[in-house]
């Protein structure tokens, strides 16, 4: 399914009321935390129970239980989440399976995961293989992703 933005993406997903835990939540190329960007900031206008993963976090972060610093595949939190939101976050990981098992044990009855991924057959992708014989992309990327290979990873993984 296509979205406008990402904000259309989380309001589409995200109720108010709902336990939400943001993977990554200091990335996705937004070094403000007042951006309108920040997809952390969305959600948290959308519901109150919000949580939050990073593999660092600043000192205003520190000490507040929904906050932890961890890796994607091996975090714990104490409780079970509504959603899952993990935007443009899989495709830096090592072993995303673990990432997705994780999640899944922290998944309420019915939770769903969201999760965005840059398009490995996107338009700017297909003229960098063209031109340079493999796309430009992130140093800090470690996978591509397109629709079936996420659908089939997902899959794998236990999801619907």
């Amino acid at each position: 399914m296509l979205y406008r933005d990402k904000k259309h993406l989380i309001s589409t997903f995200i109720k108010r009321g709902d336990t939400v835990l943001d993977v990554g939540f200091l990335g996705e190329n937004v070094s403000n935390e007042k951006d309108p960007n920040w997809t952390h900031g969305l959600i948290k206008e959308i519901t109150e129970d919000v949580y939050g993963l990073d593999l660092q976090l600043p000192e205003k972060y520190k000490g507040n239980a929904r906050y932890v610093a961890a890796d994607a595949g091996e975090f714990r939190f104490d409780v079970k989440f509504d959603v899952i939101f993990a935007g443009d976050l899989i495709e830096h990981l090592t072993n995303p399976g673990l990432f997705l098992a994780r999640s899944r044990e922290h998944l309420k009855p019915g939770g769903i995961i969201i999760i965005s991924t840059p398009n490995t057959f996107n338009l700017f992708n297909m003229v960098g293989k063209v031109m340079h014989r493999e796309p430009v992309v992130n140093e800090d990327h470690t996978t591509y992703f397109n629709y079936k290979t996420l659908t089939q990873l997902l899959g794998k993984c236990g999801f619907e």
